[in-house]
């Protein structure tokens, strides 16, 4: 039997599908990309992780919403971003930052709060693996609305 080019190009395409779908399935953004923690000094972060195969190209999104603030306004309320970005191998796996113009408002209203993050590795910058989740309580005592 012998196969025609179209064949081998469903041949071709059936493999390939196979394969993101199993990475899809059977490996999740947490092996490239593992999140410890994150300690928050007003508009500043310290994020703690862990890049084991290296740097990694991951889409993010996050959420920070306002816990119960003891009948206060903000009640509820949400600040909310997302990108992409590249993640490097840092020294003792810390990365340090500001946070965007999307958490302004949030940060300004003080915690306590609660941060979701989730991060999903881009492998080879085109294949979206399972996400990994992070969520982070940042309790009262430990914010200031210093910049």
């Amino acid at each position: 039997m012998k196969w025609h080019w179209f064949d081998r190009l469903g041949l071709w395409f059936l493999i390939a599908t196979i394969t993101i779908g199993g990475l899809w399935l059977g490996v999740g953004s947490s092996i490239f990309l593992h999140p410890i923690s994150l300690t928050m000094h007003g508009h500043k972060y310290v994020f703690l992780r862990e890049t084991p195969f290296g740097d990694v190209d991951a889409r993010w999104s996050a959420e920070l919403t306002l816990l119960d603030r003891a009948g206060r306004a903000s009640e509820g309320y949400e600040c909310y971003g997302e990108g992409r970005r590249h993640v490097q191998v840092a020294r003792r796996d810390m990365a340090s930052g500001k946070f965007g113009k999307w958490a302004t408002d949030c940060i300004e209203a003080g915690p306590p709060m609660v941060l979701r993050v989730r991060y999903t590795v881009m492998l080879f910058g085109m294949i979206p693996l399972r996400p990994v989740n992070f969520v982070q309580d940042i309790p009262e005592d430990r914010g200031s609305n210093e910049g």
